[in-house]
């Protein structure tokens, strides 16, 4: 879990949670980040890291009903514990997609890096 969270596992898998077309891929997104945030040493980490994006409220339903916390997600809430419209979804939306399309393009660089750098050992071997 520790190395997932360092990796970007948290901004993929809210991502996968937020813009998915897939209901069941989003509910498994919400079942991993519940049973992620539940880990002894970093869950409170990874916590942490879904509330950057979230209400907490949306934790606890990950961890109580991963369906639940999809249908939450989707519908409108206006309460004392969560003020929820379709601004503030689209905002998280946009926010975690522009995230996840960053991991990825740095992912893609280091790759290219690593791939230089074998080269030029390689060569001058």
């Amino acid at each position: 879990v520790k190395e997932a969270l360092n990796k970007g596992a948290v901004i993929y898998l809210l991502d996968l949670f937020c813009n998915s077309n897939n209901h069941q891929i989003r509910q498994s997104a919400a079942e991993l980040l519940a049973r992620m945030s539940l880990d002894k040493l970093v869950g409170p980490k990874v916590r942490l890291a879904m509330e950057t994006f979230l209400p907490p409220i949306f934790s606890d339903a990950m961890r109580d009903s991963p369906e639940t916390s999809v249908s939450m997600f989707e519908s409108e809430h206006e309460h004392p514990e969560l003020i929820w419209d379709q601004s503030a979804k689209d905002r998280v939306c946009a926010v975690t997609a522009r995230l996840k399309k960053e991991c990825v393009y740095l992912m893609v660089i280091i790759i290219i890096i690593i791939v230089i750098i074998i080269i030029l050992i390689t060569y001058n071997a």
